[in-house]
């Protein structure tokens, strides 16, 4: 029995044509004889977003993104509790993508080319290689920091190399506060933190001091909203396996009325391991 084929673009009874269920007019794409051939190009979005570039947002767009955030998490809190726990979730994403991002960042030698390609040609890298033991090879090679980075013969380094490289993540509690105090504070808000403050009474207490919040600058103070931030400082420091919490205190001093401390708290084993490490 012959199958009959509609044709989508009438309903016309004379379009029917007897049809072993196949259309013909379609058939397979011909590919060309170079394009099953053609090597495969990376695309320049990986390089491009992890490459660093200093690019500066708005603040009174970011102003108006943040007031706008605030507002619908308010409208759907019952209690300010609430609204501190979804309000610190927003930033808690933000913070546990920074980790790698960053570290990353700290990773790259300061003449690295914006033109860098995310991939290396294998060919290249074992040049390089040769290159860096004494060989022919048409590549060469340098030493940032005991890490090597292979700078190809085209002026273009490869970035899966530098991801190989990478500093190791730090491991002392010090050490991931000193980061978040310089680096990641830079990073979001374009200068490091006006202090970092170990506790006296408590060995697990850690406060971050900023006297001018940036994002909370435009708002009364002790409205709950520097919990965006606690979130970021919460999420980077548990995706770097130092789990804690995180909270924020408003204090003015000096003139400055909308100084937050942010107050780290780790549990307890982070210090057990950090003793057992490095020593009390």
């Amino acid at each position: 029995m012959s199958q009959r084929i509609i044709l989508p673009s009438t309903s016309d009874d004379r379009v029917y044509t007897p049809s072993d269920g196949y259309e013909y007019t379609i058939g397979p794409k011909q590919s060309l004889p170079n394009e099953a051939s053609s090597a495969l190009i990376p695309s320049r979005i990986y390089s491009e977003s992890l490459v660093f570039r200093k690019q500066e947002v708005s603040l009174s767009a970011m102003a108006f993104l943040f007031q706008e955030m605030v507002a619908m998490i308010h409208k759907s809190s019952g209690t300010a509790k609430e609204f501190e726990i979804k309000l610190n979730g927003y930033g808690y994403g933000i913070g546990t993508r920074l980790v790698e991002l960053l570290n990353f960042r700290n990773s790259m030698p300061p003449n690295y080319s914006k033109s860098s390609t995310f991939l290396s040609n294998p060919a290249n890298v074992s040049n390089n290689e040769a290159s860096s033991t004494g060989g022919t090879g048409t590549g060469t090679s340098s030493t940032v920091s005991d890490h090597t980075y292979y700078h190809h013969e085209n002026g273009n380094e490869s970035l899966a190399a530098i991801i190989n490289n990478m500093r190791p993540r730090d491991l002392k509690i010090l050490d991931i506060l000193q980061f978040i105090h310089g680096s990641m504070w830079s990073y979001l808000f374009g200068h490091v933190s006006d202090d970092l403050v170990k506790s006296s009474e408590r060995d697990n207490e850690y406060m971050i001091v900023d006297n001018l919040p940036m994002l909370t600058q435009f708002i009364p103070a002790g409205r709950s909203c520097d919990y965006f931030t606690c979130g970021i400082i919460q999420g980077f420091l548990n995706s770097a396996e130092f789990p804690c919490h995180v909270s924020a205190h408003s204090m003015p001093q000096d003139g400055y009325d909308q100084r937050t401390v942010y107050l780290i708290q780790f549990d307890k084993h982070v210090l057990e391991r950090d003793s057992l490490r490095f020593g009390p």
